[in-house]
């Protein structure tokens, strides 16, 4: 709470400076660990607003993507809107990046309701045949393969991934569902 403390005060005393942006990215992982989701919503939301276009925003994503996975809202489907609330005043290709990178978070971390989410949202912004629409599948394709009742949803998405697009990251997570997809279809422990 005292690290919170100063954090608001650096931001109050040197407003639009590289110290607030500095004191929002860091009270990002403060309050994820003090479980204030309020004040956690409302600092993404001042981020956003003031420093979206700062060379920072790249190591905001992750960071915000990071906590989140943390956090009530991606534990609980009814709160995935929240998520659309953060991020609703972002332009679409800054909305895709945001989804497409919960996503990935929430594929790392099990969160596979949360992942299928985050890539459905990033796959309506995305365009037919970017690498983005790739990544989207992928993402989405690893959070329905474990669930019987997706399987077949999985698959079609898997199909539809364009491998040479992804990047060395995805390319080994597109490797390991594709294994996890095929040791699945054949009824062997993966």
């Amino acid at each position: 709470r005292r690290a919170l403390e100063r954090l608001d005060m650096a931001r109050l005393v040197a407003p639009g400076t590289l110290v607030e942006e500095a004191a929002i990215r860091r009270g990002l992982l403060v309050t994820e660990q003090l479980r204030d989701q309020d004040r956690f919503e409302m600092l993404v939301r001042q981020y956003l607003a003031r420093f979206r276009q700062s060379i920072y925003a790249g190591n905001f994503r992750y960071r915000f993507a990071s906590a989140l996975t943390r956090s009530p809202i991606l534990e609980d489907p009814a709160q995935f809107a929240r998520l659309d609330a953060m991020l609703e005043q972002l332009g679409p290709d800054a909305r895709r990046a945001h989804y497409l990178t919960v996503a990935s978070a929430a594929v790392v971390s099990g969160k596979m309701a949360a992942a299928a989410y985050a890539a459905d949202r990033a796959l309506a912004l995305a365009r037919p045949g970017s690498p983005d629409q790739s990544r989207g599948r992928l993402y989405q394709a690893a959070a329905l393969y474990l669930d019987a009742e997706t399987f077949k949803e999985a698959e079609d998405a898997f199909a539809a991934i364009n491998a040479a697009m992804l990047d060395p990251a995805d390319t080994a997570l597109y490797d390991a569902v594709g294994g996890i997809a095929l040791s699945i279809r054949s009824g062997v422990e993966p």
